[in-house]
Order: C-alpha cells, then structure tokens, then sequence
C-alpha cells in the first residue's frame, strides 16, 4: 500500500489491516477507548473482528464504515471519513499527514 511503501511492518491481512485502523481512530478519538473491551489503550492484538465491529458501529454512528481489509488502505479510508465528516475534498496523502501529526 502506498503508506507503507518502504515499511517494515509485516502486517498482511484484512484482520490486521482492521485493528491498526482501530488503534488510529482510538487514538484520534480517545473518549471511543470505551467500546473496546482491552483497555484504555484501545486494543491489541488480541481483539477479535467481532469486537473490532462493534467498535466501529458504536464510534463511528452514521459515519461511512470501511470494508472489512481496508482494499484502499486505511489512508484512503480515513481521507473518506473525514471528507464525509466536514463536507470537504481531502487526498489520502492529507489525511495520512494529519493523522500521523496527531498521533
């Protein structure tokens, strides 16, 4: 994927791609830690799909859900969120810079 184009990271699957979206969106939204049953930290690698599911439905409302494997990356996903969000016209770029500036 183009935001890990020079990674290390040996994330590969739908499964993992999906709780590193969660640790994100925890930590864009901390008050959200609350839905995951691991903790304050907002997850881990133990965290079930199912629990990952809920999560998403109870943070995210209204708000377009991502496919289950995050196919775009999670970049693309989150540029989609927030130009849901505010209405606006963010690139994946963007948002992968504006996350990466609040973590």
């Amino acid at each position: 994927k183009p935001e890990h184009a020079h990674s290390l990271a040996k994330r590969r699957g739908p499964m993992d791609e999906m709780r590193q979206l969660q640790r994100i969106l925890t930590k864009l939204l901390p008050r959200s830690a609350i839905y995951m049953p691991s903790g304050s930290d907002g997850g881990g690698n133990k965290v079930q799909a199912e629990q990952i599911k809920v999560y998403l439905t109870a943070t995210l409302g209204d708000a377009p859900k991502p496919d289950w494997g995050l196919k775009q990356g999670w970049g693309q996903y989150l540029a989609d969120l927030f130009n849901w969000a505010t209405g606006g016209s963010l690139c994946a770029v963007l948002a992968i810079v504006l996350t990466a500036w609040r973590l």
